[in-house]
């Protein structure tokens, strides 16, 4: 896959992720598009272009996107499930613990690395 490629299904999946929390908060899909463009700091119509790949997500963009769902730079150069996984739970769960380290605040990252770090020692 080419960066293209990449930039292109992080940007999907960040959405898709974006439209789950919003429903998990109790917000309904309609104006997702719009709530997710806002927090990515582009207008709706050129995230639609985006997604539907009729503009290409370029370096300036993909670092601004990065900043905003709180990746390192570089990250959506990169396939998301670069991980090596040996299994397909372990898999979902290394997608699950991603999409909420990237969508989550400072104090929420620290509680999900805490809450991981008591859970290991209980093993």
């Amino acid at each position: 896959m080419s960066v293209h490629q990449y930039r292109l299904e992080n940007l999907r999946r960040g959405f898709e992720a974006f439209k789950k929390a919003e429903q998990a908060k109790g917000n309904g899909t309609r104006g997702c598009g719009q709530r997710f463009a806002k927090l990515m700091g582009i207008s709706p119509k050129l995230l639609s272009n985006l997604l539907h790949d009729q503009k290409p997500v370029g370096t300036a963009l993909a670092r601004r996107f990065e900043r905003a769902l709180n990746q390192e730079a570089g990250q959506f150069d990169q396939p998301l499930n670069a991980i090596v996984a040996e299994s397909e739970q372990q898999v979902a769960f290394l997608k699950t613990a991603a999409n909420a380290w990237r969508l989550g605040n400072g104090q929420m990252r620290q509680t999900l690395l805490e809450q991981m770090q008591k859970a290991l020692q209980n093993i």
